[in-house]
């Protein structure tokens, strides 16, 4: 009994270290296996841009590259971006290029990709393009200041600033600032309109006699608050 406990104490020790070595190999294994990925990721991203470099010149080649960066995904396990899909005709692997090497028909809610090597079709949804046209909306309004009259244009995106155009007969110095404002305007949230236009007006030192940071605000959180839903043009067939 005493010689027999201190053999099963060894091996169980054995035992563990064992299984030690193996959790840490397999951690490795797994830390070597995402960097070969990002690594195959960008190269498929350099192989797509020389096929569509050399879609023109070679097609031979330019397909050749598609096949080695559909070899390398599938090798290593790394799916292609949304953009890298439409962007090659599954059946020949030329790279798709509208006017050129394919045909583009929208309708039915369908984009319709047709190469024009071997006619095949690809088709996919732009459900998600047509629900961003419909939270897309577009207010108008306008106010008369001291330094004169003040018209904004604002078309939002949900409840952000999507484009914006400030337009009529006031003083606002430098005149080169004002692109600039609206370049600043896109992409905010409206409730965080009237802090942008103060901050703007104290980095960038614009001066606008008689119009108040305040009233400027005003005038764009009125424009968002009378947009309407914009008309979504008909689709072509």
């Amino acid at each position: 009994m005493g010689s027999a406990q201190p053999c099963r104490i060894r091996r169980a020790r054995y035992i563990g270290l064992n299984i030690s070595h193996m959790f840490s190999y397999d951690m490795k294994w797994k830390r070597r296996r995402h960097q070969r990925q990002k690594i195959a990721s960008r190269h498929i991203s350099r192989l797509f841009d020389l096929a569509m470099a050399y879609v023109q010149d070679n097609p031979a080649r330019a397909r050749r590259y598609i096949e080695m960066a559909r070899s390398i995904s599938r090798k290593h396990k790394v799916a292609f971006s949304k953009e890298q899909k439409r962007s090659y005709c599954a059946s020949c692997n030329l790279p798709l290029v509208t006017g050129s090497t394919a045909r583009v028909r929208i309708g039915h809610g369908m984009v319709s990709i047709t190469c024009l090597s071997c006619g095949h079709v690809k088709r996919y949804p732009y459900r998600k393009e047509r629900r961003l046209a419909r939270t897309r909306r577009r207010g108008y309004a306008e106010t008369k200041v001291k330094g004169g009259l003040v018209c904004v244009d604002v078309t939002l995106e949900g409840r952000a600033i999507k484009d914006i155009q400030i337009s009529g007969d006031f003083f606002f110095y430098p005149e080169e600032k004002l692109p600039l404002l609206e370049d600043r305007l896109r992409h905010v949230q409206t409730f965080k309109v009237r802090d942008a236009v103060h901050a703007f007006f104290e980095h960038e030192g614009v001066n606008a006699p008689g119009m108040t940071p305040d009233e400027l605000a005003g005038v764009i959180m009125r424009a968002s608050s009378r947009a309407m839903p914009l008309k979504s043009s008909p689709s072509p067939s």
